[in-house]
Parts: structure tokens; sequence; C-alpha cells
């Protein structure tokens, strides 16, 4: 049975096509990310034209990332498995430190070396085996480049907009809040995903935004706080 190539896929289905369903897919699970670290529900993500428009500039920083790999990697031959064995560890090592030390920059005392973000952040291996797969879009005939190929580059390319959801929650910005003490998590569609979190119990609810909700901006150190309660109940 003669396998299905990347050729007759390309023939079948418009690049428009296919690029606006990459672009909803990425930005679908860079927000689910997000949402995981922060513990709100998934089922408040709401994905409109605006909200892929504004998740755009990080689906060019993953492939600028990406791209400068497929121009670093060293491996000639892709059948030498101790040599892709080797470049995935230490792929991911260089990562996980990268990863590790933006939280250890913005939170040093705590979470830092946590098992369950380890083993999360080590699927980022499979970056390596979509790089190798994208070299080999580029270096090798499109026709010749099977289903298999495709599905694995996906299934990275998913994995990475998670963790660049995740690794975004991370990051210090100006953060609004309530005078109720909700802090803004996202803004989905026509609502906006408010989030409290206290010593014992996270609350999570959605409004409209049109309902008149009253937002300031919060203190850094307060946002701080709040971030390392929504960390806790999640880890």
């Amino acid at each position: 049975m003669q396998m299905l190539s990347l050729d007759k896929i390309k023939n079948k289905i418009p690049l428009a096509s296919a690029l606006a369903v990459f672009l909803y897919l990425f930005t679908y699970f860079f927000h689910f990310g997000y949402a995981y670290y922060l513990g709100f529900p998934t089922e408040f993500i709401q994905v409109d034209l605006n909200l892929m428009l504004t998740t755009s500039g990080y689906v060019l920083l993953v492939c600028l990332f990406l791209g400068r790999f497929i121009d670093t990697l060293m491996i000639t031959n892709p059948k030498k498995y101790i040599q892709i064995g080797i470049m995935i560890l230490m792929f991911t090592l260089i990562l996980n430190v990268y990863l590790f030390s933006i939280k250890a920059a913005f939170d040093p005392l705590r979470g830092v070396f946590d098992n369950t973000w380890f083993i999360i952040f080590s699927f980022s291996s499979l970056l390596v085996y979509s790089t190798l797969k994208l070299k080999t879009f580029i270096t090798r005939d499109i026709a010749n480049t099977g289903i298999a190929d495709v599905v694995f580059l996906a299934f990275t390319i998913t994995v990475t907009a998670g963790l660049s959801g995740a690794v975004f929650s991370m990051t210090p910005m100006k953060t609004f809040i309530t005078t109720d003490g909700y802090i803004l998590l996202g803004s989905y569609g026509d609502g906006l995903v408010l989030g409290k979190c206290e010593k014992n119990l996270s609350t999570f609810k959605r409004v409209s935004k049109n309902n008149g909700e009253t937002l300031v901006v919060a203190d850094p150190l307060i946002i701080k706080e709040i971030n390392r309660c929504f960390s806790d109940k999640t880890l």
C-alpha cells in the first residue's frame, strides 16, 4: 500500500485553510497551557479571530525558535540514533534550565525544581524530532514525506504551544484587579475570566465585558502572592 504523502494532502487542502487550522489549534493549546498553570477551567477559553491575531506573535516566536535549531543541527544522518539521543538529552536539559530560570527569576524561593513540571517540560524533547522533520521537509522531495512525519510534527508543535502558554503565565505583566479581589486572567470573546485564590480555595468566574466591572492596576507584590497561590493549587 502506497504511503499517504504530504504532497497528496497539499493538493487537496488549500494553503489558507491549512494555515487557519494551524493558527486556531496553536491558539487553543497556547491558552490551554496558560489556563492549566493558573488552574481556571479550559471551558472559559473561546477562540475567535481577535484571540488568534493576538496570539500570532507567539506563533512567530516558536517558528523562529524551531528555525534556529534547524540551522544549528549538526546531525547529517538521522539514522544515527546515538547522535539523536544525545541531541534530545542536551536539548531537554537546556530548555528545562531555561524554563526553570524564568520561573526562578520571578519567584526564586519556591518551585524551581518541582518534579511535576520537570516531567511536563521533558516532553519538550519532541522539539528535536520536529526540527529533524522540518529539516527533512526542506532538504527532501516533498512527495517523499510521509504522513507520519506530519503527524509527529503537528503533535510536537501542539506540545510547544501548551508549554509556551505555561511560560507566558509565569511572566510578570501589568495585571488588573477588581474591588472584591478578583484578578483579570483573560479576555475571551465578550467575556472576562476573573480569578481569586486564597489559602484553601481558588474561585473563578466568567463575566460579560458590559457588566460594569471596575478594574484597577494591581500591586505587583499582591499579584505575585496570588500567582503563587494558583501555582500551589495546580502543582
